[in-house]
């Protein structure tokens, strides 16, 4: 049984290093190969191969009630984003070329769930060194043909790895010194500021949060959801606003052509509550069809991009389903330290959001749903895994 299972290892090694290479490898002017998605679909099909065989059931309870909050976390907010755009469509209030299966969405943290099912706590361990291989393998090839040392998935993605590093980590040992040196050169030589400003701002906050009782950590939970979001939608009224990419222009900040992104988008939302949104893979539609002269497969903004195809209501259900719903569950089932870890990523992730389309990025709901699953498992079991 032992030899069957580090095959399984090995073999969860190998794919999701070839999966993370092709995730952060470039083809056809620009665009990123779906060879990965259909690697982690196999893992998704295995997963529930061993379902099936073990009639539905899990007996350890503990996992069983990580994997059905993981589910909800990952699966269900998505699937209502893609039910209101199928009603959308159905009732003529956006247009039809804009439906898309998006099961690209669906298979980053389904894949992150099924190997957490087969390999349990193990499953991160295995995918830190899996990110760290294919960090090796992509910076040699870097080096040989002299491309940019800009890994946009890998370097986002490593920040929860760091969050949760930080969590579990009470002595920091020689023996895991490789593994941490690594991490901190990925960080650095990536060189996203937006990425290395939402990792300290998240850090920040779990470290000053974490110092509070359950009744005060309540309230800092709710001024914090309240101010991102705040913040979420000043953001939007300006970037839809017409007049911002003159003031952008006047006072002379340099957004890497964000500012024309969002001003074309102003042709095709308002900021309103009467907004109803165009849909699901409305953006991305728009942008490749009526605006390739930009060679950009979206808005470079999750956050704006979110608001244009879900529209007010749903958006501020979205936000809310993050940042308040979900981490007083877990406050409520897990305690302060889990609730606390789920906050800290989830502003690590909304962060980044404002100026990246991460939310589409095979690696970082990989990331984002497993450490979360890890860290509510070995909480409950009052243990922690060695990295």
């Amino acid at each position: 049984m032992n030899k069957n299972v580090k095959i399984l290892e090995t073999a969860l090694f190998i794919s999701l290093t070839i999966t993370f290479v092709i995730a952060n490898t470039y083809i056809n002017g620009g665009n990123i190969s779906n060879n990965g998605y259909y690697i982690l679909s196999l893992w998704i099909i295995l997963a529930f191969v061993v379902i099936i065989i073990n009639s539905f059931k899990i007996k350890n309870l503990n996992k069983s009630e990580c994997l059905a909050i993981g589910f909800r976390y990952s699966f269900i907010p998505k699937m209502v984003i893609y039910i209101y755009t199928v009603i959308l469509i159905l009732l003529g209030l956006t247009d039809k070329e804009y439906f898309s299966s998006n099961l690209q969405t669906f298979i980053n943290g389904l894949t992150a769930i099924a190997v957490f099912y087969i390999f349990g706590n193990k499953a991160l361990k295995v995918s830190i060194y899996a990110v760290i291989a294919a960090y090796l393998i992509l910076l040699l090839k870097c080096l040989f043909s002299g491309n940019s040392l800009e890994f946009n998935d890998l370097a986002f993605s490593v920040g929860y790895i760091v969050i949760y590093m930080i969590n579990v980590r009470k002595k920091w040992r020689l023996k895991v010194l490789f593994v941490d040196l690594i991490i901190l050169i990925m960080i650095l030589l990536a060189g996203k500021r937006i990425g290395i400003f939402a990792l300290i701002i998240a850090i920040l906050w779990l470290k000053i949060s974490s110092k509070f009782d359950k009744k005060m950590y309540k309230n800092i939970m709710i001024i914090s959801a309240t101010l991102i979001s705040t913040i979420a939608l000043i953001f939007i009224a300006f970037a839809l606003s017409p007049q911002w990419m003159e003031q952008i222009d006047s006072l002379g900040i340099n957004l890497s052509g964000r500012d024309y992104y969002y001003s074309v988008m102003s042709d095709h939302a308002h900021f309103g509550i009467d907004f109803i949104g165009l849909g699901r893979n409305a953006c991305q539609y728009i942008i490749s069809h009526e605006y390739q002269y930009f060679h950009i497969g979206n808005i470079h903004s999750d956050i704006l991009r979110m608001y244009i195809e879900c529209g007010m209501v749903l958006f501020i259900i979205w936000l809310g389903y993050y940042f308040y719903i979900e981490p007083f569950i877990i406050l409520k089932s897990y305690g302060t330290k889990a609730a606390c870890f789920l906050f800290s990523i989830t502003i690590y992730t909304f962060i980044v959001y404002f100026t990246d389309n991460t939310e589409l990025y095979l690696m970082n709901n990989y990331f984002y749903i497993l450490t979360f699953l890890t860290f509510l498992y070995m909480e409950k079991s009052n243990s922690k895994i060695d990295i």
